[in-house]
């Protein structure tokens, strides 16, 4: 996937510790800074060249992603795919002195080819993350109005490591390098992100979901430095990060060349892979052993706000779209139907020769919290399901002799933890806009 030109740039060094990983380098002249992913700065150049990216061979290998750094505050930025579980970014959205420093690796959470509040490939978390101490280093920072700015971009990237290889399943680009700046010089680039100023709802938590989209432009390259190059492709806040590539229409191939970083009323700019860059990034990823992959099975509805799910009596039907009351007795025809979305990168965990089978268990609940405390209303067995897809799980049977009273429907995925996944808290879907009343 990688493409090397020249052979005469300075080579990093290379320092591990236990979450995070230093990459030395020197520091030269800075350009001017662009602060903050969250304030919704906007960098354009006459019209607004921006477009929505839509549906690409390529939009899937670009992520939205999202850290809280230290003092609490959150931020997201953008990063690409560079190998099946390595995200290039800038380092800025993972380190920032005057939000407290590195952020924690377990607030890292990345979602490929997010359309809207839509995150059809899941979210992966980091286990890691790479970059280079001459953007982080206290000498590359200083006091200016009061708060900590970074003086320099010039290695302003870094690489996350990805608990999963999901860029078998999506693709990745190639990157490269030329040591020869007139190679850049008017050069056509194109960079993709997820600006916020163009974003639905630019908030997220634990419960919600941010409501942005991928945008694409093109510009060329107008000044190259030994480190940097600049354009005036239109940006804002959010696409820091943002893959800057070369497209070959001969071959169809796209090359990352470096990722943009800083913006400014004159011209924007991205940090540029240098031989020693694209040398130490190299090296990173053919000495990180590739992770394990996983199933991560969720419920449909949930993950993505649909309505599929229901259960019935007889031909009388009751989804979150018919919020009427349903009376049941206990021997009465019961049916209840939940769709089952693998969200994880392997049909299972791989502690198998043959794939077990999905246990999904239908519960009547006097709450909104379900449980196997709850009353038992029945099982259905799914065959694997392979990522990104789903099955659905239809119960059919006599409903069983219970108290009277009003009774939430839900269910547990994988109740009797057959298969090992990247996340045991997500099994739950439930009916909560209505509920059964039972009739004994």
């Amino acid at each position: 996937m990688d493409t090397l030109f020249a052979n005469n740039d300075h080579n990093n060094q290379f320092f591990a510790q236990i979450n995070n990983t230093f990459l030395d380098n020197d520091t030269l002249e800075p350009l001017s800074a662009f602060s903050g992913d969250k304030d919704k700065k906007v960098y354009t150049f006459g019209d607004d060249d921006r477009v929505l990216a839509g549906d690409t061979d390529w939009d899937q290998k670009i992520a939205f992603i999202t850290v809280e750094f230290p003092d609490g505050d959150s931020s997201g930025f953008t990063g690409a795919l560079i190998s099946p579980f390595h995200i290039l970014t800038v380092a800025h959205g993972l380190y920032n002195k005057e939000k407290g420093g590195l952020v924690d690796t377990n607030t890292i959470q990345v979602s490929l080819g997010q359309d809207g509040t839509e995150r059809y490939y899941g979210t992966a978390n980091a286990t890691s993350y790479t970059y280079f101490t001459g953007y982080t280093d206290d000498s590359n920072w200083e006091l200016k109005d009061g708060k900590w700015k970074p003086k320099s971009f010039n290695d302003d990237m870094a690489i996350i490591t990805l608990d999963r290889n999901i860029g078998d399943l999506t693709g990745w680009f190639g990157y490269k390098y030329n040591n020869s700046d007139s190679y850049f010089s008017n050069t056509i680039v194109n960079t993709a992100g997820y600006p916020s100023d163009l974003a639905d709802s630019w908030s997220w938590s634990d419960e919600t979901v941010a409501d942005v989209d991928l945008y694409l432009n093109s510009d060329p390259i107008i000044d190259v430095n030994q480190k940097t190059f600049e354009y005036k492709l239109d940006i804002a806040g959010g696409q820091s990060g943002s893959p800057v590539w070369q497209y070959f229409s001969d071959t169809g191939d796209r090359y990352i060349v470096g990722v943009h970083a800083t913006g400014s009323t004159s011209s924007n700019g991205a940090t540029r892979i240098t031989q020693g860059k694209y040398n130490t990034i190299e090296d990173t990823i053919e000495e990180q052993e590739r992770p394990f992959d996983r199933p991560d099975f969720v419920d449909y509805d949930d993950w993505f706000d649909t309505d599929y799910a229901y259960f019935r009596n007889d031909d009388t039907y009751l989804s979150s779209n018919y919020n009427s009351s349903l009376n049941i007795s206990p021997g009465d025809d019961f049916t209840v139907r939940s769709v089952v979305r693998n969200n994880g990168t392997a049909t299972y965990d791989g502690f198998y020769s043959i794939a077990p089978s999905i246990n999904v268990s239908f519960y009547a609940s006097d709450n909104e919290y379900i449980s196997e405390y709850d009353y038992h209303l029945g099982d259905v067995s799914l065959s694997s399901i392979d990522p990104f897809d789903w099955e659905d799980a239809i119960l059919s049977t006599d409903f069983p002799d219970i108290p009277s009273g009003d009774y939430y429907i839900g269910w547990l995925i994988d109740s009797n933890d057959a298969l090992g996944e990247f996340e045991e808290f997500n099994n739950t879907g439930i009916l909560d806009s209505f509920q059964l009343n039972v009739v004994a």
